[in-house]
């Protein structure tokens, strides 16, 4: 990987304060949390923001998506920024009938 959690914390919502997200909440091994950017609202939208070694696969994307969701009713997008030869590209996971998933 060829940036830092602090290198995409400065240029992601900077006016936003993450809140921690633990490892061990069935992160891939390749995956490390940057961050929960929470709207300050009842069942307020929730951006999960996770770097990646490589391009996440739609199914590790749906399956932390899900899990991050769980049952409550605040909606989640999930953010997993990866590096390639031409910079960060980002793989975007939302709320929809069923999770969707933009590489």
């Amino acid at each position: 990987m060829t940036f830092a959690n602090t290198d995409v914390l400065s240029e992601f919502l900077p006016d936003r304060d993450p809140v921690a997200w633990r490892t061990g909440d069935g992160l891939p091994p390749a995956w490390s949390p940057v961050g929960v950017f929470a709207q300050e609202a009842p069942n307020g939208l929730e951006v999960a923001l996770v770097q990646c070694a490589g391009k996440p696969r739609t199914t590790d994307l749906r399956t932390v998506w899900s899990k991050r969701k769980g049952n409550r009713a605040s909606p989640v997008l999930l953010i997993a920024v990866y590096s390639t030869i031409n910079g960060h590209q980002a793989a975007l996971c939302g709320p929809v009938e069923e999770p969707s998933v933009y590489p």
